[in-house]
């Protein structure tokens, strides 16, 4: 709301964004993508009134391109997505981990639309920035490493993706244990198989100072 709104105003504000992004999550659970898209739209419009700096705004654009992409209206999202990957660079910086979020978001988006060489850079780009925000043996580290992989199996350079495959198991073994239900997977793959890439289809940011609640993440 408008820096003059009364707190009451700017309650109502957050309870309205919060009411339209649980209906769009809630939609988006139970495979009705035409509502929740009716309702991450309502959400955007609430979001645009807070302000750019504020990570509410990136969370519904990122929540909404992710629909347009499920939907196959690749122009729409995009254009969120890039517009998403400007805010964290401006408000949040080159080397935050929701910067990395993003760019991986726009790599699932080249993948969907066969876009198989300019996916390269903006992974490698992701792996990057995890790797100085979160430490090298972070999940989601792992995570980014197996999706590089995948895309050097789609394409053939198989000798590429074997260490990159190898150092992702080393990673959740490390952090999880070798029979964590997230490594299992990994250690009977390392067969390099040509994989679907898998998305990261990454939760929505955590909420600002104010306290809003966070979301619940997409399927896988």
């Amino acid at each position: 709301a408008p820096l003059s709104a009364s707190p009451q105003s700017r309650a109502a504000d957050e309870a309205t964004w919060t009411r339209r992004l649980d209906a769009g999550t809630a939609a988006y659970n139970r495979r009705d993508p035409d509502e929740a898209t009716r309702q991450f739209e309502l959400a955007l419009k609430e979001a645009e009134v807070f302000g750019e700096s504020d990570g509410r705004l990136a969370t519904t654009l990122a929540w909404l391109a992710e629909l347009y992409r499920v939907q196959r209206r690749f122009d729409e999202s995009e254009k969120l997505i890039l517009r998403t990957i400007a805010l964290d660079e401006k408000f949040r910086g080159p080397e935050h981990p929701d910067l990395a979020m993003s760019l991986e978001s726009l790599a699932l988006l080249y993948h969907t639309q066969s876009r198989q060489r300019e996916m390269e850079p903006v992974l490698i780009r992701a792996i990057g920035i995890y790797e100085k925000a979160l430490g090298p043996y972070h999940p989601r580290v792992a995570s980014a490493l197996n999706n590089l992989a995948a895309l050097y199996r789609s394409v053939g350079r198989l000798n590429e993706a074997e260490p990159l495959v190898s150092r992702a198991l080393a990673i959740r073994a490390k952090a999880l244990g070798m029979d964590h239900p997230a490594t299992v997977p990994a250690r009977n793959s390392r067969s390099l198989s040509p994989p679907e890439l898998s998305g990261p289809r990454p939760p929505p940011r955590p909420p600002p100072a104010s306290g809003l609640r966070r979301a619940a993440a997409p399927p896988p």
